[in-house]
């Protein structure tokens, strides 16, 4: 019970490390294309 508590736990945590890397991602494509934009 405890460990199938943990694994579900992990993939939480690993589920959420994805969306914040796929954000942060995102977060630099939109200032990279922002920086691009101004020198225009």
């Amino acid at each position: 019970m405890l460990l199938r508590e943990l694994e579900i736990e992990e993939q939480r945590r690993l589920k959420m490390s994805d969306e914040i890397e796929w954000f942060c991602q995102a977060s630099i494509k939109n200032s990279l294309n922002l920086n691009i934009f101004h020198e225009y």
